[in-house]
C-alpha cells in the first residue's frame, strides 16, 4: 500500500501474479485512486511507459498487413482480445457470442465485429465449424499465429513491469504458457470492467479522439 518514501506497488505485482495463477485478489483494492496515484508517483513511470511505447510499435511495424489492420486501433484490439477470452470460456467462441459481448461492453457495433470476423477467416487465423444452422452460431477456432501476435504485445507489458515493481521479473516469460496467457487476458478483461471509469471507450477525454481512430493508439 502507499506509505512514505518509495511506495510498495502491489497493484503491479499482485496483478501480474494473478494473471499467471498466484492466488486470489482484492480486486477493487488493486484499483482505488491510492494505489494509481502510487503507480504514476513512481520514478521509472515514464520510463516504463516511453520503453512500452517503442516496443510496441516496434512489434506492429513487424507484424503482417493483416495483424496491423486488426491492432491498428483500440476498437479493433477489443474485439480481437475479446473472442480470445471467449475462446478459452466454456461456453466457446461463436460469432453470436462474440458479437454479444462486444455490444454488452461498448467495444464495437456489429458492422465493426463482422469485418474482424470477416479479416480473421480469409487469413485462416479463424475456422468456423462445419454443421447445420447459421455459421455464426457454430464454434469457431482461433489460429496460432493470430494468439502468438497478440501474446508477443502482451509480453512487452510485464516484461517492462519489473521497472516499477522488480518483484515480477519473469512474469513476461509464462505467458509463453498458453493458459497462462489466457488468464493473462481474462485479467485485463476483468480489471477494464470493473473500473470503466478508466477504461470506457465512450468516454470523451484527451487522448480518446486519438485512440479511438485508425492507427491512432501508435500517436497515443
Amino acid at each position: 500500500m502507499v506509505g512514505t518514501g518509495r511506495p510498495k506497488l502491489e497493484t503491479a505485482a499482485t496483478t501480474a501474479g494473478a494473471a499467471a495463477g498466484d492466488g486470489a485478489l482484492d480486486l477493487m483494492a488493486l484499483f482505488d485512486e491510492a494505489q494509481i496515484a502510487a503507480l504514476q508517483a513512481h520514478p521509472n513511470f515514464r520510463r516504463a511507459c516511453e520503453e512500452v511505447a517503442a516496443a510496441g510499435v516496434e512489434q506492429f511495424v513487424a507484424l503482417s498487413a493483416d495483424y496491423r489492420w486488426l491492432t491498428k486501433d483500440l476498437g479493433r484490439t477489443a474485439i480481437c482480445l475479446t473472442a480470445l477470452i471467449l475462446a478459452s470460456m466454456e461456453e466457446g467462441l461463436t460469432g453470436q457470442a462474440l458479437n454479444a459481448a462486444c455490444r454488452a461492453n461498448d467495444i464495437a457495433s456489429p458492422g465493426r465485429v463482422l469485418a474482424v470476423v470477416e479479416r480473421l477467416r480469409r487469413i485462416g487465423d479463424l475456422t468456423v465449424a462445419p454443421g447445420p444452422g447459421h455459421w455464426t452460431r457454430r464454434p469457431m477456432t482461433l489460429g496460432r499465429g493470430f494468439v502468438d501476435a497478440l501474446r508477443s504485445r502482451g509480453r512487452i507489458d510485464l516484461d517492462r513491469l519489473p521497472l516499477i515493481a522488480p518483484e515480477t521479473a519473469g512474469f513476461g516469460a509464462r505467458l509463453d504458457d498458453p493458459q497462462a496467457f489466457v488468464r493473462y487476458t481474462w485479467h485485463v478483461g476483468l480489471y477494464s470492467n470493473l473500473r470503466r471509469d478508466l477504461f470506457a471507450f465512450s468516454e470523451k477525454g484527451p487522448t480518446d479522439f486519438f485512440m479511438n481512430r485508425e492507427a491512432g493508439m501508435l500517436v497515443h
